[in-house]
């Protein structure tokens, strides 16, 4: 069987739930705008800080979690 581009993630991934955590709103309007581009479907939530992140994450258990290293308050290390 051959497969071409990117047709194998298709295979694999059918739907994903991703928390992105970042306080800068670009980048949070950036990741959205690519992810809507996926050939799959994804859901995707977006948190402003690390707090709100950690709590939607206790709550939901999403699939992935993106989060931004360099933040004011609780930044990406010690919410590991």
């Amino acid at each position: 069987m051959s497969i071409e581009g990117d047709s194998w993630l298709q295979l694999i991934v059918t739907m994903i739930n991703i928390l992105y955590i970042d306080d800068d709103e670009t980048n949070r309007n950036i990741v959205d705008r690519i992810l809507r581009r996926a050939p799959f479907e994804v859901t995707l939530t977006l948190a402003e800080d690390g707090q709100a992140g950690i709590d939607h994450a206790k709550a939901e258990k999403p699939d992935l979690i993106l989060m931004d290293f360099h933040m004011p308050g609780m930044n990406g290390n010690p919410s590991k």
